[in-house]
């Protein structure tokens, strides 16, 4: 602001003001030919070009003035568009700073969930480790105990064969003829009493031979009855019974991941194989709960106990793998 008040001042004063003629045409010493006068003459037309030269310089200043504020404002909006680019750009800093520290803390917190998990993981895996020793294990004693079951049934099952068919009982060799009513009887075919039908004591000896004859008699059941372990009213039920055994047994063994994997005939992971292997044994354990059958022996609910914890522990081993 002070060169364009300084370059006005400048335009107003270098503009050609006329000169007041002199008020007398002759010099103050009264000669004509002065050399002072002619001196000034020649001085204030020197002042006056360089007056002009001042105003042309000075309207040059001027415009090259207006030209640099424009520049100066177009800088200062450069500047201005700049600062707030600048103020955007630290805002993204700070986020991205504040966010680098967040993550980083994640990261360390991952790291140090990463280690308790592998400590775990090992903790769990020689847990699992002995869960599946213990587990094969019972494994080993359920079959033996199943083979042994299934041994006693297969012994069993000629006895109970015998021992389902109706025997009749037997008969003395003494026994009469059953005779018709004698309400069906004519009256004259009735049969009337007389003296050789009256009833007489026996004798004695005879009396006697019942007592001696009841002894082999009542001997005769304790002989027969021979103690059997388990005694069934119907065969039929048992080898149905059996047959649903022997069945849900296979099932199970059919649900191992080895023999899955060599019936599938592609390689398959090893999670998925475990989840659709216990799918099936759970499908099995819910038709074991529902075996029932209309004799109360107690092999069969030692089979169905055996079925159940097989089906159990495959589970656990499946789990373990």
């Amino acid at each position: 602001m002070s060169l364009v008040s300084n370059a006005n001042t400048m335009n107003q004063s270098s503009t050609p003001t006329p000169l007041s003629p002199p008020s007398h045409s002759n010099c103050c010493c009264g000669r004509d030919n002065c050399h002072t006068r002619q001196k000034w003459q020649e001085d204030m037309h020197e002042l006056k070009n360089d007056a002009r030269t001042v105003a042309d310089i000075a309207q040059e200043l001027l415009k090259e003035n207006e030209q640099l504020e424009q520049q100066l404002s177009e800088r200062t909006k450069q500047v201005q568009q700049l600062e707030a680019r600048l103020e955007r750009v630290n805002a993204m800093y700070k986020d991205v700073k504040h966010d680098l520290k967040a993550k980083s803390n994640q990261v360390r917190d991952m790291q140090l969930f990463v280690q308790d998990t592998v400590c775990e993981a090992r903790t769990r895996e020689v847990i699992l480790r002995g869960k599946l020793k213990a587990a094969e294990g019972k494994t080993i004693v359920a079959e033996h105990k199943l083979k042994v079951a299934e041994k006693i049934m297969a012994k069993d099952k000629p006895t109970n064969d015998n021992q389902g068919t109706p025997l009749l009982p037997p008969q003395p060799s003494h026994t009469k003829p059953p005779q018709p009513s004698r309400k069906n009887l004519p009256p004259s075919t009735q049969p009337q009493p007389s003296s050789s039908n009256v009833t007489r004591p026996p004798p004695p000896s005879q009396q006697q031979q019942p007592s001696s004859s009841s002894k082999p008699a009542s001997l005769k059941p304790t002989l027969a009855a021979r103690p059997s372990p388990f005694v069934f009213k119907n065969v039929q039920p048992v080898n149905v019974w059996t047959t649903k055994v022997t069945t849900t047994l296979q099932r199970l063994k059919a649900t191992d991941l080895h023999s899955m994997k060599q019936r599938a005939g592609r390689p398959y992971d090893k999670a998925d194989t475990s989840a659709i292997s216990n799918s099936l044994i759970q499908s099995i354990l819910f038709d074991i709960e529902r075996l029932h059958t209309t004799e109360h022996a107690p092999i069969l609910d030692i089979c169905k106990a055996l079925l159940y914890e097989i089906g159990e522990l495959r589970t656990r081993l499946n789990d373990s793998l």
